[in-house]
């Protein structure tokens, strides 16, 4: 269904299903293969004021690329895209209670000749992609309620390096708000990305098997990001692949792919609320030496005044290293170059790194973070620190060191926190408020590691005064709990 140069649009009820995409036609002969033709459920174009509501669209499928017919170097054909909704040059729009599932990018071109006349000529394109909902210089968008899932990429037949992206929401030169809430879900082979504008994002979850390395949920080049109830887990095994609970083998020699669970770059103002990340993998190495995938649950960089509240990362592990290769690094949260920071309430269990802090990043205030069964908690060995200020925070089951900042940083102020089987409390430029620490009390439950254990030395062991406190009851002598429940009513208190 295409619609172009619309307005007062109401789609709604609709099953769109079985589609193929056209011939292509954007080859230049000779050396040039065709991209194949591109497969769309809804296509509104130049539109005014749209409604899309309950339709459903189901098993769409690009048109393969075709191969480059000469000897001489020259790109061949792309896998052709398959689009569920697409929308462009837009402005109104509210998209309600849609279905997509079964998307296939058409599989890339291969060139005939590459391997007997043109060994450095490309051996093939790249596979199309798959796209629940495309939203391109569009404004004023709300999307509720949606489901997608089922997504996969166009093969690349000769390497796999060439697999094409997958996009269950794809928004580029977006201006204005873009919300998306109540229950949007995205299962199998998907992500969430953002390019530009002020976005929204609320009550989002995505999980499966995205063939690319960007990440679950991606914002770059936006004014504004605000994102609440965020969910992103559980990579899973990839049809054609070996195990990869995210991202892909790396070709000869070549690492794993990157695995991200929210990646923000280039954002001039943020804030994070309840993000949950857990259970990713990054890809495994090439052959040949490959190293393992790394793998990060939050990422920004280039991010500007940045708010995080109620940030959890759990079981994080990078992929498999050729047996020659470097293993690669879990890292819970990761900030490069971005300025001012205030993070409060993190949780980083069972990852490699709970927190690094990366090249230009030399404002940070930390608060109430709990750190748990990593190998180094805190990591500031690249950052250029100004201000660094960490207090009621919970490190334990750390085998590497709890806080380590480079000599010539400004020094880390830490203060009210506890160090419960610790190998190395603190290395470098770091400052410590002794009478406010806690050694040797085992402060988390033994059922879960995470809750404060009935009777814990960290209740009511943080900062003292009620502004600190937040929901926690003890009015004006309230003393925060240690660690990422510390000032919430699901944190436990003394009585």
């Amino acid at each position: 269904m295409l619609l172009e140069r619309s307005a007062g649009v109401v789609v709604r009820e609709n099953t769109i299903a079985d589609v193929v995409g056209g011939p292509g036609n954007n080859g230049h002969g000779g050396a040039h293969g065709a991209n194949g033709g591109s497969a769309f459920g809804v296509a509104l174009w130049d539109f005014d004021d749209a409604v899309l509501g309950a339709n459903s669209v189901d098993t769409l499928v690009g048109v393969d690329g075709f191969a480059g017919q000469g000897v001489t170097r020259g790109p061949v054909g792309e896998g052709g895209a398959a689009i569920g909704f697409s929308m462009r040059r837009g402005r109104g729009l509210v998209l309600t209670a849609n279905q997509v599932r079964g998307l296939t990018g058409g599989r890339a071109g291969t060139n005939p000749h590459h391997a007997i006349f043109c060994p450095r000529c490309p051996a093939s394109g790249r596979g199309g992609p798959a796209i629940g909902v495309e939203l391109v210089g569009s404004r004023d968008v709300e999307a509720s309620s949606n489901r997608v899932s089922g997504l996969l990429g166009g093969a690349e037949p000769t390497s796999g390096s060439g697999v094409g992206p997958v996009w269950a929401l794809h928004v580029d030169e977006a201006s204005r708000a873009v919300a998306v809430d109540a229950t949007n879900t995205v299962e199998g082979s998907s992500f969430v990305f953002f390019d530009g504008g002020d976005v929204e994002l609320t009550d989002v979850t995505v999980s499966g098997h995205p063939a690319s390395n960007l990440g679950g949920v991606v914002v770059r080049n936006a004014v504004s990001a605000r994102l609440s109830d965020i969910t992103v887990s559980d990579w899973v095994e990839a049809q054609g692949h070996p195990f990869v609970a995210y991202g892909d083998r790396g070709t000869v020699g070549d690492p794993g792919l990157t695995a991200f669970g929210v990646r923000l770059m280039a954002v001039r103002s943020v804030r994070l609320e309840r993000v949950r990340v857990h259970d990713l993998r990054g890809g495994h190495g090439g052959l040949g030496g490959g190293g393992g995938g790394p793998v990060v649950g939050l990422r920004l960089e280039d991010c500007d005044h940045v708010e995080l509240d109620d940030v959890r990362v759990r079981r994080l592990a990078a992929g498999e290293p050729d047996p020659e290769g470097e293993p690669g690094v879990a890292t819970g949260l990761q900030l490069v170059r971005t300025n001012p920071v205030t993070a409060v309430r993190v949780l980083a269990d069972d990852v490699d790194v709970a927190v690094n802090f990366g090249e230009g990043t030399d404002l940070v205030r930390l608060a109430n973070l709990t750190v748990h069964d990593v190998t180094d908690g805190v990591v500031a060995d690249e950052a250029s620190l100004d201000l660094f200020e960490l207090r009621d925070s919970i490190f334990s089951r750390v085998t590497g060191v709890a806080v380590r900042n480079h000599e010539a940083n400004g020094p880390v102020e830490l203060s009210y926190c506890a160090f419960d089987r610790v190998e190395t409390e603190t290395n470098g430029a770091v400052e410590i408020d002794e009478g406010t620490i806690l050694r040797g009390e085992r402060c988390l439950d033994r059922a879960d590691e995470i809750t404060l254990a009935a009777g814990s030395a960290c209740i009511d062991a943080g900062t003292p005064g009620a502004q600190f406190c937040g929901e926690e009851p003890g009015g004006e002598a309230c003393r925060l709990d240690l660690g990422h429940l510390g000032g919430t009513a699901e944190g436990q208190t003394a009585q």
